[in-house]
């Protein structure tokens, strides 16, 4: 028993060491924001407060029962018997293969064996003491409890051996503790031995993990139906409502406790009994706990499983929206800041802000339509124009990216002309300060400052970058980080066969927005939905004043900022501000990387009036901007094509009466007439561009017609 209470208390003073110095990070990163709200301030007062209850925390033991010890015992002598068994099998084998090896060895263990019982009987403290010495001051409880377990070993000795045991040592007390409080050191064991009743009563299936409190009240009765957690006023009520509901979903509670009433709702503490925490985030019983909570559907219940101890887990239950009183954006003057400052983008669920420094990032963010990804690259790229060492490019071929931010950009890259040349430009950067940086003595990484500016390269809408674009952008994120030439790509989806490579799990920082349960796994592995990473729950915005969950995401990596499946909320930007913005910083002036390009040997001149070209000054053709169009919005564009099929729907919502007049015929007819009309379009304007022969997503075996991207990309650069 003194065992597994010794290694309770060092799981539990290594837990409340690694939460005091996390909360030590948080309080340090919500001190350097750089300006302070009263928002921020109640969040440092809240650490303060943390630091304070974590350094006055006791620790309460929990009592194994009599079956766990027992099954200790029989663990510890099945491993005795196996020893002994394996030693007589060696012996005997000695004995067998080597018998005069094996005499000696004899001889040897038998002197030895008859010097070790020696030692036991001469000095007592080597081996004499049953219990070890306890790592902490046990309570009258425990130490009943010890008493009353060494009580029973007295006994079964005496029984099996019937002959007078040796005298019982004293509870054994580590060094720099004081005897059990209200006894004195040489009192009885049936004195201590009177609560052992009690004790054990406490040590049942509802004891609470390791270091937290015990229960105050009962679990409820067997019969206990749950109710909505609207009606939980107190603490005590909250883990009622909680553990009720979670019986009546069929999980093994053991314990519920450790309530804190937050401005969104409840967070609590749960223990199982069998089974596992990630029962609980199962959509079954989600979906049930929902229900029976009367909680918002999707963000309702949040479950954070614990590392350590694997039994637990922490349960929030959202009420209501926990982003209301986010705050305003803070002002940041022109070149006001360094790209190694810690900057405030906006809200984690538990109130504190969500601060960390771009210096260093590769990001990748995945998130749908409407979940807000480009209002969360727009935050970022705020920051980015702030300051003073950084210069920030958008890239983006199918949108406008963080174009709102304008002249406060040092160029914007939409055609794949442009898209192409601007990473090329950069990779070659990156390459050339792998040198350069040995010159300035900058040491293993660029050190940005105002001589020597970072490079911040925002790339929306990935999964329709060309696939050369996206081999260059690979590239880049594998080299650029050391170099200072950082990407923060944004994605609709995160799987490999949409970004061109399984490149997402090795981006350092990854945040998700609604998003599908594959992209969660794809970006943060296997057991990710399980820990608690339900991005899959969230909601996009439906319309301009619905926006639902649109920038709230789970994050991974980000510097300052622990770990774990709790949701982040990212300020809105709206356009106003940003273009206000906008002009205000390009009056100001924006950084330059003109003399590190000249010391590379690159143009920046060439490039940055490559990219101030508007690629819609040339005006496509109205059937092969049909087809651009249909690729862009295909089901299959991500695998470089566009069937034609789509092709004909597109240009029937174009002009239904000029392409519905074949409807009369068979499907292998109008198809044919159709293509045939689509080819003499392309033809009028001198187009070459052809069909290939490919296999059907839902039947590889079924060949359909389709346009290539990469010839159609060929096409439009071939215009005259």
């Amino acid at each position: 028993m003194a065992m597994l209470l010794n290694q309770q208390h060092r799981e539990f003073s290594e837990r409340v060491k690694e939460r005091t110095t996390a909360t030590k990070e948080q309080l340090k990163a919500a001190r350097s924001v750089e300006q302070q709200s009263q928002q921020s301030w109640r969040a440092i007062d809240k650490y303060q407060d943390t630091l304070e209850e974590l350094a006055s925390r006791e620790f309460t033991p929990r009592l194994p029962s009599p079956h766990r010890l027992s099954a200790i015992r029989r663990e510890r002598a099945q491993s005795r018997r196996t020893s002994t068994l394996v030693a007589t099998g060696v012996a005997g084998l000695l004995a067998w293969q080597e018998p005069t090896v094996a005499a000696e060895v004899s001889v040897f263990v038998t002197l030895a064996g008859t010097a070790w019982v020696w030692a036991m009987g001469r000095w007592s403290w080597t081996w004499a003491s049953r219990t070890p010495a306890l790592t902490f001051d046990p309570s009258d409880e425990v130490a009943a409890a010890l008493e009353a377990v060494t009580s029973e070993l007295d006994e079964a000795a005496e029984d099996a051996g019937g002959e007078e045991s040796e005298p019982r040592i004293p509870l054994a007390v580590a060094a720099g503790w004081s005897p059990v409080p209200g006894v004195t050191a040489d009192s009885s064991g049936a004195e201590l031995a009177a609560s052992a009743e009690a004790t054990a009563a406490v040590a049942s299936a509802s004891a609470a993990p390791a270091g937290a409190a015990f229960v105050t009240s009962a679990p409820p009765s067997p019969d206990a139906l749950p109710y909505p957690i609207a009606h939980a006023t107190t603490p005590q009520e909250a883990a009622d409502c909680l553990w009720r509901s979670l019986r009546a979903e069929g999980v093994d509670v053991g314990w519920v406790g450790d309530g804190e009433r937050f401005p969104w709702g409840w967070q609590l503490t749960v223990r199982v009994q069998s089974g596992s925490p990630d029962d609980i985030s199962a959509n079954g019983t989600h979906k049930g706990l929902i229900t029976r909570l009367r909680l918002p559907r999707g963000s309702g219940v949040q479950v954070e499983p614990w590392a350590d101890p694997g039994d637990t887990c922490t349960v929030r239950l959202v009420q209501r929206n926990p982003f209301e009183t986010m705050g305003e954006l803070p002002y940041r003057p022109p070149l006001s800041r360094s790209i190694n400052d810690i900057a405030d983008f906006g809200l984690v669920m538990d109130t504190s802000p969500l601060a960390f420094a771009l210096a260093g990032l590769m990001l990748l963010m995945v998130a749908d339509s409407g979940a807000g990804k480009s209002g969360v690259m727009l935050a970022l790229g705020e920051v980015t124009t702030a300051c003073y060492d950084a210069v920030t490019f958008n890239i983006d071929p199918y949108g406008s990216g963080i174009a709102d931010l304008g002249r406060a950009l040092t160029a914007s890259a939409h055609s794949n002309e442009q898209i192409v040349a601007v990473l090329r430009f950069f990779l070659d950067l990156a390459k050339s300060r792998a040198r350069m940086r040995h010159k300035y003595r900058m040491g293993n990484t660029w050190k940005p400052s105002r001589e020597h500016p970072a490079v911040c390269l925002f790339v929306d809408e990935w999964p329709k970058l060309s696939d050369e674009a996206k081999e260059l952008l690979i590239d880049l994120l594998l080299v650029g980080r050391k170099e200072a030439v950082w990407v923060f790509g944004g994605s609709q989806f995160g799987t490999s066969d949409y970004l061109g490579a399984p490149i997402g799990p090795k981006v350092a920082a990854r945040l998700l927005g609604s998003c599908r349960g594959d992209d969660v796994t794809a970006l943060l592995g296997a057991g990710a939905l399980a820990e608690g990473y339900r991005a899959d729950r969230l909601t996009p915005a439906v319309s301009p004043t619905d926006l639902r969950d649109a920038g709230v995401v789970y994050g991974k990596g980000l510097p300052g900022m622990p770990d774990r499946p709790v949701r982040y909320k990212f300020r809105e930007i709206t356009v106003d501000q940003a273009a206000m913005l906008s002009e205000e910083r390009a009056a100001a002036g924006l950084p330059s990387i003109a003399a590190d390009c000249a010391e590379a040997g690159l143009d920046l001149a060439a490039l940055l009036a490559l990219c101030n070209t508007d690629p819609d000054e040339r005006p496509l053709p109205s059937i092969l901007a049909s087809i651009q169009y249909a690729l862009d919005a295909s089901d299959s564009a991500h695998l470089g094509y566009v069937p034609v099929t789509d092709v004909v729907a597109q240009l029937r919502e174009e002009d239904e009466t000029a392409w519905s007049r074949w409807d009369h015929m068979d499907a292998t007819a109008r198809r044919r007439e159709q293509g045939k009309e689509i080819a003499r379009r392309l033809k009028e304007h001198g187009i070459a561009l052809t069909t290939e022969r490919v296999g059907s997503l839902s039947d590889a075996q079924v060949k359909i017609s389709v346009y290539m991207r990469h010839a159609i990309e060929r096409a439009i650069e071939e215009l005259p």
